[in-house]
């Protein structure tokens, strides 16, 4: 199973963000109060919260219920010219996060392409030597 990098806090937050919608607005919109969005934006689960602000910013109520209750994870893909790692951004067992890089190749010329680089780059940096890849290009998606 691939681990996730966003849980519903940051999906919530991310959303809000990307929206604009400023908490005053979403909760004069759904009702919830803004103290009850905050919390959810700092990742305390409350079920009847997250199905009220939901609709409002366009998400799916019971696939964000999913998501804070962890039921739900993408299984693994096995593609040839795909490989995914993951990494531990922060060793504090109190807000550890984890964070993915993605090494993609053309497996008839062997040139190689790296999504990110983890919190470490040494396991995606190690696969890319094993796998016998020439490693082209470095994208780097988001900070963290």
């Amino acid at each position: 199973m691939i681990e996730l990098e966003d849980f519903f806090e940051d999906v919530i937050g991310k959303t809000i963000r990307g929206t604009g919608i400023a908490d005053g607005v979403l909760s004069f919109l759904t009702n919830v109060e803004p103290d009850a969005i905050a919390k959810l934006k700092n990742g305390e689960f409350d079920e009847l919260a997250v199905r009220a602000i939901a609709p409002a910013l366009g998400l799916d109520a019971n696939c964000l219920v999913e998501l804070a209750n962890r039921v739900w994870r993408p299984e693994s893909v096995e593609l040839e010219g795909l490989r995914q790692s993951n990494t531990v951004f922060d060793p504090d067992p109190e807000d550890m996060m984890t964070v993915n890089s993605y090494l993609i190749w053309d497996p008839q010329t062997k040139e190689a392409a790296l999504f990110d680089t983890g919190a470490d780059a040494s396991p995606a940096l190690d696969m890319a030597k094993n796998l016998g890849v020439d490693l082209k290009s470095l994208f780097i998606t988001h900070s963290h």
